[in-house]
């Protein structure tokens, strides 16, 4: 029995120190301790991720941020219910950031890395948060470890920002969508908590601000479908129970449930439910299921041992329940919820420390498989594993993976200094490691044939590969290794049609004009509804001076689809080369119209423009030609008769009449043009004659927009042999341009001797030009 004397020493024992602020010693502590935390989950992400600042833009990249127009236009945004495909409205928070990005700094792809970074930095600050959450005071009365809590929130998060795995989510500019959604998911189950446990007024804005965050995360990327079931699980696990109040909370959230299946129905669900043509349109639901439980192993390897990853798996199919795989990881998977069930039971008869980081490991698992769930369940998505869809759920298995450690350190009752000292060091250790393997990693991503390449050398017999790497080959100019990359996904692949289309396109760009356009009839062959192939073919023809059969290529293409630009543009061109400029500034501007950024149809137009000038200029030269003074006596021209009896010479009245001056001002003009191309003309032969005589000529290896990828070019012509230099020149939008050239030559002899070695190392060179 404890007396009087004994309550007070205890209560005295049981209040803070504190100073003169009135703020306890134990608060001041614990602010310091998270303050230390955040600050290393930040330097833990700078240092994971600061050499992917440089990243290009990869694959998807181009269609959803380059060539979309949602991003380069902030008007799709000023409307409650935007105009758009089923793609934009699904994802309108997630196009916003893109779009905001491009009005500060455009295409350079460093503000797109900074921003992805700092938002997966967030993201950890807020897994570290929810973690802290979750340990509620009323219902774990008896809880005593905050310090130990602290600690294992922050290893958690560590894990999380540093684990490689998070790479494609991070580095790949695109996946901000999976990477944003995860921030508002994370904030709506945080506002959640707060709302459950808060016992003041604010409780309700906290519930209005999780309801805000849902509806975004639902917004940003489908994977915040199952927020409210999240949500319920909390509910159950964390929050002290209080009757009806429960009922009507998790009410409210199933009713957000059908804004995605909304968005579905009011977008386009052909598109969305179709599939491109690598994919196998066979996948049933069972197979797409029976496989998932494979793949889901597969995921739990990564997660512990992070090795071999890829951009994109060549996965089987599988057909059979029964084949080793699937029972291996059906029977995994059994096991683990068969843990998370024991765990919640183990619960029930425990408590303090024990009940809730048994509980906390069973909502690790219970997120993890419930998030994975949309993308890793009956609906058949085209691939059938993709690390990013590890993001979200990784978050449950890294607070699983902890609580077990925690666990382990109650049961065998280890409360001496050195196992704790013990345990944290190795868990520095391996999130050193993980972040060199993040910075590996990120080296891969840094060029896109490279990445390409790594995707194949794991992926041989995988078509999208072999095209990707086609495709990267391609941009940077080397068009032989295209052309045997989409050789090779078609070997793969008979009937991939885009790679027919970009094998025309490498064969156009070497010269190769006949075997492009049997590549593009190939196509349209396979589908007649490929509308690049008929524009692409069009395009060939127009080189070959064929420009009725280029014509009938660009209508059939408008057929298809009536507001394509290249289309357009490709009549514009046919309809300039065949006299009628006037009417090809118009095919111009209904492209531009349609294309506000269409550089190629801009200088079309001005070219057009350009012709239409010239032939008002000599129209009116010729005017004013004709207008030669009459004989003595006769009438005088311009309208302007003579006082009677007067004989004034009409040479001198003439040209007082008004379209005399303008076509006398027109001439003058003109013969001021003439002269200065006359000087233009000499200064350009002194030039050519400078050059003649001091013999140098050089060969155009390439261009690139990219200044990186022109010095590794450069290095590797260098390596080969050439005397390789990079000229930068400014192209008629402003932008710089590197040209990579080989040599300078003393004589055309020594010239020709450089391309005849360029051919035999089957290397494409552009021109031979003097300078």
């Amino acid at each position: 029995m404890v007396n009087d004397k004994d309550k007070k020493n205890v209560s005295a024992q049981m209040l803070p120190e504190s100073d003169n602020s009135g703020v306890s010693s134990n608060e001041k502590n614990s602010q310091f301790i998270v303050f230390f935390h955040l600050s290393g989950l930040f330097i833990i992400g700078l240092f994971s991720y600061y050499n992917s600042m440089n990243v290009p833009f990869v694959y998807d990249d181009y269609q959803n941020i380059i060539d979309s127009i949602y991003v380069k236009d902030l008007k799709y945004f000023m409307h409650l219910v935007p105009d758009g495909d089923y793609g934009f409205r699904s994802r309108y928070i997630g196009y916003l950031t893109f779009a905001l990005n491009y009005w500060f700094h455009g295409l350079a792809v460093r503000g797109y890395h900074i921003v992805n970074l700092y938002i997966h930095i967030i993201n950890s600050f807020l897994i570290y948060k929810t973690i802290l959450l979750t340990a509620n005071k009323r219902l774990f009365t008896d809880f005593t470890g905050d310090k130990s809590l602290r600690n294992m929130a922050f290893f958690a998060s560590a894990l999380f920002v540093s684990h490689p795995i998070q790479t494609q989510s991070v580095t790949y500019i695109v996946q901000r969508f999976e990477i944003l959604a995860t921030t508002f998911y994370l904030l709506s189950i945080i506002f959640y908590i707060k709302a459950r446990t808060e016992l003041s007024a604010k409780k309700i804005v906290y519930y209005i601000t999780s309801l805000m965050a849902v509806f975004l995360a639902m917004k940003t990327k489908e994977i915040a479908f199952t927020i409210p079931v999240t949500a319920i699980v909390v509910e159950f696990l964390f929050i002290e129970r209080r009757g009806k109040s429960r009922l009507i909370i998790i009410l409210s959230i199933v009713l957000l449930l059908p804004i995605i299946p909304l968005t579905i129905v009011h977008g386009d669900i052909h598109r969305l439910l179709s599939s491109h043509k690598i994919a196998s349109a066979d996948t049933s639901q069972y197979q797409y299921l029976i496989t998932q439980f494979a793949v889901i192993l597969t995921y739990i390897r990564l997660l512990f041992f992070p090795v071999d990853q890829n951009l994109d798996y060549d996965y089987p199919l599988y057909t059979s329940f029964f084949q080793t795989k699937v029972v291996l990881g059906f029977a995994v998977i059994l096991s683990v919820i068969m843990m998370s069930l024991y765990a919640l039971y183990r619960s029930k008869k425990s408590n303090g420390s024990e009940k809730y980081y048994l509980r906390l490991f069973a909502f690790g698992i219970l997120w993890f498989f419930i998030t994975l769930s949309v993308q890793s369940g009956l609906v058949p998505l085209m691939d059938l594993i993709i690390e990013h869809r590890l993001y979200l759920p990784s978050i449950g298995f890294f607070i699983a993976l902890l609580s077990i450690i925690e666990i382990g350190k109650i049961l065998k009752g280890t409360k001496s200094f050195f196992p704790v000292i013990k345990t944290e060091f190795v868990l520095a250790i391996i999130i050193v490691v993980l972040c060199a393997a993040t910075v590996k990693r990120n080296r891969v991503w840094q060029n896109p044939v490279a990445l390409w390449e790594d995707v194949v050398k794991k992926s041989p017999l995988k078509a999208r590969g072999r095209y990707n790497l086609g495709n990267e080959y391609s941009r940077v100019g080397r068009f032989d290794d295209a052309v045997a990359e989409f050789d090779k996904a078609l070997i793969i692949l008979p009937g991939f049609v885009s790679a027919y289309h970009n094998m025309g396109l490498a064969l156009m760009n070497k010269g190769s004009l006949d075997e492009a356009i049997l590549c593009f009839k190939k196509g349209i062959e396979l589908d007649p509804q490929y509308v690049d192939s008929y524009v692409a073919y069009g395009n060939v023809l127009v080189r070959q001076h064929k420009l009725d059969e280029a014509m009938g290529n660009y209508k059939k293409a408008l057929e298809i689809s009536p507001q394509m630009p290249k289309a357009l543009n490709g009549i514009g061109v046919v309809m300039a080369l065949t006299g009628d400029p006037k009417g090809a500034v118009g095919m111009f501007d209904k492209a531009l119209s349609l294309k506000p950024d269409y550089a190629e149809a801009a200088n079309n137009k001005k070219g057009a423009l350009d012709i239409i000038a010239e032939r008002e200029l000599y129209a009116a030269t010729d005017m004013a030609q004709t207008q030669k003074p009459e004989p003595t006596g006769s009438k005088p021209t311009g309208g302007i008769v003579p006082a009677q009896g007067e004989k004034q010479p009409a040479a001198k009245i003439a040209p007082q009449s008004e379209p005399a001056k303008v076509a006398r001002k027109v001439r003058i003009a003109h013969y001021r043009k003439v002269r200065i191309a006359k000087k233009e003309k000499i200064l350009t032969a002194k030039r050519n004659e400078s050059a003649l005589a001091s013999g140098l000529y050089v060969i155009q290896l390439g261009s690139f927009k990219d200044l990186t990828n022109a010095k590794k070019f450069s290095k590797t012509m260098s390596k080969e042999g050439y005397v390789a230099n990079i000229v930068t020149v400014i192209d008629p939008q402003g932008a710089a341009l590197y040209r990579v050239m080989a040599g300078k030559h003393h004589n055309k002899a020594g010239a020709m001797a450089t391309m005849k070695k360029l051919k035999a190392a089957k290397r494409t060179y552009v021109i031979l030009r003097k300078s």
